[in-house]
């Protein structure tokens, strides 16, 4: 439990920050090393950047082994592919935090929040250089934890 809460701590800093400086973290891939997610749909362009972070945070593993960076992308391919489908353009992907940032509508952001492999959805929106930030909760699971 405390490292969830420290992922989500280094999340919440993180992101927001890459997102007001518009600057992506190290450690993070851009979209074009994902051609399949690409594709920006009317809905995306409308919406909001999400930092939709993954249940399996991967800790057993290095930070910086290519068998974490495998095992993350593995992970993360499923929520990337749902990405597609809800016609949401995929900014950035992490390995030290196992999350993608995504630029969706908020109907999208639920349905990601809604995923069995997604621990949280957060919207990082900036206001005059300092960045707050938003979290999409799903009823259903908030009643499981």
């Amino acid at each position: 439990m405390r490292s969830g809460r420290r992922t989500r701590l280094l999340a919440l800093g993180i992101a927001p920050a890459a997102v007001a400086l518009g600057i992506v973290p190290a450690g993070v891939a851009t979209a074009a090393s994902h051609p399949a997610a690409v594709p920006v749909s009317t809905a995306a362009a409308a919406g909001h950047e999400y930092l939709v972070i993954l249940k399996n945070q991967n800790s057993k593993l290095n930070a910086r082994s290519s068998a974490r960076r495998l095992a993350v992308r593995t992970e993360q391919a499923p929520v990337m592919s749902q990405m597609h489908s809800l016609g949401a353009k995929v900014v950035a992907t992490t390995s030290i935090i196992n999350a993608v940032i995504a630029k969706t509508s908020l109907s999208g952001a639920r349905s990601l929040a809604s995923n069995p492999a997604v621990a949280e959805v957060i919207r990082a929106r900036a206001r005059s250089a300092v960045a707050t930030t938003h979290v999409v909760r799903n009823t259903a699971s908030e009643d499981e934890r």
